[in-house]
């Protein structure tokens, strides 16, 4: 016995516990192998034809080719119309700006200040945000 109470061989290595699936291999065998050997030999035939069953079909070429026109239509779709969108609300904003200037001098002289106010709050809370995120933390 040792000092800390485990057996020792003969030869002075300790004695390990054999588990149940190590006392019982067969010689060559290890637990490991002989347990994907039985796998196999149950499941195998299965899971191999659940496999093909689920392999995705590789598409052909001129599908991709098409999937990828239509994409690239799609955005150039989407970019005119938010270009036509941006040059409509734009022809209504200056509408109105006009309208306003010729109406009361002093109604668009308040909006341009309110506008430019806005502006400078928005311009100045976004730098703040951008110092914050930029120091450093440790």
């Amino acid at each position: 016995m040792s000092r800390r109470g485990k057996p020792i061989r003969k030869d002075g290595q300790r004695l390990r516990k054999q588990t149940d699936r190590a006392a019982h291999h067969e010689p060559g065998l290890e637990p490991e192998h002989e347990l994907d050997a039985a796998f196999q030999a149950i499941a195998g035939d299965h899971l191999d034809k659940w496999d093909a069953s689920i392999t995705p079909d590789i598409p052909t070429l001129d599908s991709l080719e098409t999937m990828i026109s239509s994409h690239k239509e799609a955005v150039r779709q989407r970019l005119w119309r938010d270009l036509l969108l941006f040059w409509a609300v734009g022809c209504l904003i200056l509408t109105v700006l006009m309208f306003v200037l010729y109406s009361s001098l002093q109604a668009f002289l308040f909006l341009q200040i309110g506008t430019f106010a806005a502006a400078v709050l928005f311009l100045l809370r976004a730098s703040f945000r951008k110092e914050g995120r930029r120091k450093w933390t440790h």
